[in-house]
């Protein structure tokens, strides 16, 4: 075994620094949110209720469910094997049954689609075990839920967050931002070590505004979704820290506006594709720390704007190809 690694400058946080998609532009982009999470009241069930949403006046609570099912199916988010178990049959029966932010059919991607999703992402990873932010107890309506106050993470909230599921726009749910007063889509997932699980579900795929996704250090396993190549705006990925396994799926090298992969420490495996030359605007790359074998493919001399790589602590074979600076 050969361990290899590449520094071509001083290893730090994955932010791209001097870079003009860099984390403090994405910051400069988006407002920060004014939440608060004092009092949010526990949404009860939804019953008899009246929706307060005009466009769901007219349907009763059953008719609504069955429209955003078949939303979710005709749109290709949730296949109809995987919505009738958890943790999409989860995420769809809370916002139907719990949520009090009454989402409706019609409603867009970006308010109602992307609910479904992030409410996905919340069952798939443990998220009533995660130590911040988790949804509130419904007896004691509490919700450990601290701010990120670090200026330079793109999660930046000083003000609060409101805790996941909570009824009020996923856009102020701890760790995602988007533009607010905008199209509200979701451009970035900042949740890092707040002991996460499960694993990372392909409806996530299909948020296709996101810009920067870090989920670091906690326990989530599984495999890189293949889907992963629909995220044609993706900028940063960061799953470092994890339990991910399986091979790096040859879809994500499709990522061409990628300038941040880092999925070390985690127990991937396999060979390095040569597409990864594909990834010419990477500037920051570590894979150290995993199961990865073979050799670093000669294509890596096609990343010219690379300025940290990192390889160390696996399985790889023979010396890094030179690069052309």
């Amino acid at each position: 075994m050969t361990n290899l690694s590449l520094s071509l400058a001083p290893s730090g946080n994955p932010i791209i620094s001097n870079n003009p998609s860099s984390a403090a532009t994405l910051l400069s982009q988006i407002p920060t949110s004014n939440a608060t999470n004092s009092s949010s009241p526990v949404p009860s069930s939804q019953g008899n209720k009246t929706f307060t949403n005009s466009s769901c006046q007219k349907l009763s609570p059953e008719e609504r469910c069955l429209a955003i099912k078949q939303i979710i199916l005709d749109g290709n988010i949730t296949s109809a094997n995987d919505i009738v178990s958890p943790p999409q049959s989860s995420a769809l029966d809370w916002i139907c049954n719990s949520d009090g932010h009454d989402v409706c059919p019609g409603d867009g991607f970006c308010a109602m689609e992307q609910r479904y999703i992030m409410a996905v992402f919340y069952f798939a990873t443990g998220g009533d075990g995660w130590n911040n932010c988790a949804a509130r107890d419904m007896v004691t309506n509490s919700s450990v839920c601290d701010a990120i106050t670090d200026l330079q993470q793109p999660g930046y909230n000083p003000s609060g967050s409101f805790a996941w599921l909570d009824p009020v726009d996923e856009c102020e749910w701890f760790g995602l931002r988007c533009i607010l007063g905008g199209d509200e889509c979701i451009r970035i997932i900042q949740l890092e070590g707040i002991e996460q699980s499960g694993f990372i579900p392909s409806e996530m795929t299909k948020l296709s505004e996101l810009r920067f996704a870090a989920l670091e250090n906690g326990d989530i396993g599984g495999t890189i979704p293949e889907t992963i190549n629909h995220l044609q705006n993706l900028r940063l990925l960061d799953i470092d820290a994890q339990s991910l396994v399986g091979a790096i799926p040859e879809s994500l090298f499709d990522l061409t506006n990628l300038e941040t992969l880092d999925i070390n420490e985690n127990n991937l495996s396999g060979t390095i594709s040569a597409s990864i030359g594909d990834l010419t605007g990477l500037v920051f790359l570590q894979v150290d720390r995993n199961n990865f074998n073979g050799t670093i493919p000669d294509t890596f001399t096609n990343m010219t704007n690379l300025v940290d790589a990192t390889f160390e602590n696996n399985n790889f074979s023979g010396t890094v190809p030179p690069q052309s600076m």
